[in-house]
């Protein structure tokens, strides 16, 4: 019940401050949504195997790139939700360096896919990235 609540105040919220200042998108600048539709299918998700500890996408047997065999990260995990590039940098930009607190919201979803494992590739997307060939 507490959660409903919560959530209906966050939809109401997020409404409010879109009614008052609507939002454009975080990458093309397009108005109406916080990330636009055709920004959003440009995303490589990250959603095959990927490396256990730098989280880069990849082949094969191994559970880590060749990068992370040889050498010592100062962490011992990360997971990435999508190449770094294009859209995900500038919304990345956008949050970080424009405080655009919204474009949080977009990848809420996706974020807890993550976490819980559970990211697939959705249709009408760019698909998953492509793990590189390992040589």
């Amino acid at each position: 019940m507490k959660s409903k609540v919560l959530d209906l105040i966050n939809r109401g919220f997020w409404g409010t401050l879109d009614w008052v200042y609507p939002p454009v998108c975080a990458s093309c600048g397009e108005p109406g949504e916080r990330l636009c539709g055709d920004c959003h299918a440009q995303i490589k998700f990250i959603t095959g195997k990927c490396c256990l500890t730098c989280g880069v996408p990849m082949q094969g047997t191994s559970e880590r790139c060749c990068a992370c065999l040889t050498m010592l990260r100062p962490y011992t995990a990360v997971r990435n939700l999508a190449v770094y590039d294009g859209v995900i940098r500038d919304c990345i930009h956008a949050l970080k360096y424009e405080n655009n607190q919204g474009i949080g919201v977009v990848f809420t979803d996706e974020l807890a896919a993550v976490v819980s494992g559970r990211l697939v590739a959705r249709p009408g997307h760019a698909g998953a990235a492509q793990p590189p060939a390992e040589g």
